[in-house]
Order: C-alpha cells, then sequence, then structure tokens
C-alpha cells in the first residue's frame, strides 16, 4: 500500500474551524476546518490538488473499465471572489477501532491547546483521499491531520465598540485567585 502523501497548505483565513475539538452536530462528530486564500496563495496548492485528483480519476476509470466517472464536488475551489479549501477528520474509524484527534502547534512547532476561532491565520496537514461510491461516483477529500497556528483572532471584544451606560459583567478574576490563595483543595467541580 503506497504511503499517503501529505500536503502543508499554505497560511490562510480559518472560517468555523473545529480544531480543537470535534463538531457533533447532526449526529456526527469530526474536526473540520475551511481555509480561504487569495488567488495567489491557491494557485500552487490547487495544481498539487488537481494532479493528485486527475492521476486517481484516471486509475479508477481504468479499474472499472469506463471512460467516464460521476464526479462529487472537490474539497477545494472558488467561492465568489474567495479560494478555499475544506478539511475534516472524522474522531474515529467506521468500526470503532481506531481514534483520531488532530494535532495542534503554534508558529515555532511546540503543541498548544490555544483555541482557534473564525478568522485565526492557520496552515493545515492534509492528506488528499479519494474514494469510489458505489462503483460509478468518484472523490476526494482532504483529511484532517495538523494545525499549525499562526495568529489568533482575538474573540474577546468581537468587534464591538464600548458602550457607556450598559450592562458590565463582574470581574470574576479577583475572586478566583482568593479562592486559591484560601487553600481550597477541594477536588469538588464547582
Amino acid at each position: 500500500m503506497a504511503k499517503a502523501t501529505r500536503i502543508t497548505t499554505p497560511i490562510g483565513q480559518a472560517v468555523y474551524p473545529h480544531l480543537n475539538k470535534p463538531d457533533t452536530a447532526f449526529n456526527q462528530s469530526k474536526y473540520s476546518c475551511k481555509l480561504i486564500f487569495t488567488k495567489k496563495e491557491a494557485a500552487p496548492l490547487f495544481k498539487q490538488l488537481d494532479e493528485i485528483y486527475d492521476k486517481a480519476y484516471k486509475i479508477a476509470c481504468l479499474q472499472n473499465n469506463v471512460e467516464k466517472l460521476d464526479s462529487n464536488k472537490k474539497p477545494y475551489g472558488k467561492d465568489g471572489d474567495e479560494y478555499f479549501i475544506m478539511a475534516k477528520q472524522d474522531t474515529s474509524s467506521k468500526d470503532g477501532k481506531y481514534q483520531f484527534s488532530i494535532a495542534l502547534v503554534d508558529s515555532k512547532g511546540n503543541p498548544t491547546d490555544v483555541l482557534v476561532g473564525s478568522g485565526s491565520r492557520v496552515r493545515l496537514s492534509v492528506e488528499p483521499s479519494t474514494y469510489l461510491i458505489g462503483g460509478n461516483k468518484f472523490g476526494l477529500t482532504l483529511r484532517l491531520r495538523a494545525a499549525q497556528v499562526i495568529e489568533v483572532c482575538d474573540k474577546a471584544n468581537a468587534g464591538f465598540d464600548v458602550v457607556d451606560g450598559g450592562y458590565v459583567s463582574e470581574d470574576l478574576s479577583e475572586a478566583f485567585e482568593d479562592e486559591v490563595t484560601a487553600g481550597n483543595t477541594s477536588n469538588s467541580d464547582f
């Protein structure tokens, strides 16, 4: 069996990333990340992915003795003015024998657990994988293997300006410090 090809993407802007914990909506459990690039950034990556796709497509046609196969939508392309890729990874194999997680590292390659939100600048390590459904529907997916966080988007202020006279939450940081310094070492959850 051939070793899977790993590709490191250029740095892109993350959109709805699920890198820290999987997305569990709609009875699924997947890590995922959509990255947005400029046309210039996307061009060499798309060329590489097209070559992998085209080669595997030709092999699948030969193996199935057909001239043409139906194709699923590629996990990369252009949407309006944006160039994107979509990478994903199930948290376990279909049979449940294997569990998967995503390696998350900082800009120097050190492991991190920083919360990666939309707007963060990241690079992904992906494995292109082709598939054939029902002997006639060909496709390619990008298996998400790791992410390198280059810039974290600060979502603390969410882009809002200060509104004078509005609700202000209580600053609880001192309360938590007081509790720790008072010697509270209980193992309770609260």
